[in-house]
């Protein structure tokens, strides 16, 4: 990523955090700008983060943000505090479900069908008495 690329996506992603105040004003989390331009800095070197959101955490595996949080709460995955107000997952725990749900995807896959039981054969029904 050129140096004008990183500046221009550092300015759309903090436009897209200004949270509008009261009036004419706007806030600002430093510790989410600090965040976004960190993360922009690394993807412009082609460094891999180390945690993410629970939002970008639920799209690397497919699944809602609601289901994500559900993992959270049975201990599946460890939420990590990064400053008061922000939360994460860390990269390597995602790297390891994705391996065993790919391993375990393998061995379903690589299984011999299971046999298919024959039907019962059906009852006759007792000689008639002669």
């Amino acid at each position: 990523m050129s140096a004008t690329n990183f500046i221009l996506t550092a300015i759309l992603v903090l436009a897209l955090i200004i949270d509008p105040g009261a009036g004419n004003t706007f806030t600002v989390d430093p510790s989410t700008v600090s965040l976004v331009l960190v993360a922009a800095a690394m993807d412009a070197k082609g460094i891999e983060p180390l945690v993410v959101s629970i939002k970008e955490a639920a799209r690397m595996v497919a699944v809602s943000r609601a289901q994500f949080y559900k993992w959270v709460r049975d201990k599946r995955f460890t939420l990590i505090k990064v400053t008061d107000r922000r939360s994460a997952i860390l990269v390597s725990e995602l790297k390891d479900y994705i391996a065993e749900r790919t391993a375990a995807s393998k061995l379903k896959a690589a299984a011999p069908p299971a046999p298919i039981a024959a039907a019962p054969a059906p009852e006759r029904p007792p000689p008639a008495p002669s």
